[in-house]
């Protein structure tokens, strides 16, 4: 890898400055594109020049999830953006049910927790994810008590996401 050369920031202008190729238009290109762009301008300065071209994604455009999901780790966002639901998804999604699954989100120090099952249910919770947020995902089913002339007494769990009183008292 002697003609390899370090990773190059597309500049605001959407440019890229490549050593012996020169300033080079790389916004609104495919990697393949860009990849013949720089062969075609290498080509007069060297021999059978091989150009590969990747997108990197920025370290800092991540979004970490923890807890009962398929694969905890560092996810990155994409372009276009990834709602709470997309990243998710990418990890594998919850290892508990919805109603049982509360999703804590960290950005900034703040912390915003609420049931899975709500944020599907309610499309305009499902927030788009910034870099730097933290998503852990915990089990805490929801339980009710029962006490008085009923067979099981105590904290029982729902076992749904919703639970009239008829069906409760059947349970108990």
């Amino acid at each position: 890898d002697r003609g390899t050369i370090p990773d190059v920031e597309v500049s605001s202008k959407g440019t890229i400055s490549i050593p012996y190729a020169g300033t080079i238009k790389a916004a609104g290109r495919t990697p393949q594109s860009l990849g013949e762009a720089i062969t075609k301008a290498l080509a007069a300065k060297a021999v059978e020049p091989q150009v590969h071209v990747a997108r990197k994604v920025r370290v800092a455009s991540v979004v970490t999830v923890t807890g009962g999901v398929g694969k905890a780790g560092l996810y990155p966002l994409s372009l276009r953006g990834d709602s709470l639901l997309d990243v998710l998804a990418g990890s594998g999604g919850s290892s508990y049910p919805p109603y049982e699954t509360v999703v804590n989100i960290t950005r900034r120090g703040e912390i915003a927790s609420s049931y899975l099952d709500h944020v599907i249910e309610t499309p305009g919770d499902n927030i788009y994810m910034r870099p730097g947020d933290q998503i852990s995902i915990e089990r805490k089913p929801r339980t009710y008590s029962a006490f008085g002339a009923v067979e099981r007494k105590g904290n029982i769990e729902f076992g749904a996401s919703n639970l009239n009183l008829l069906e409760a008292v059947s349970k108990s």
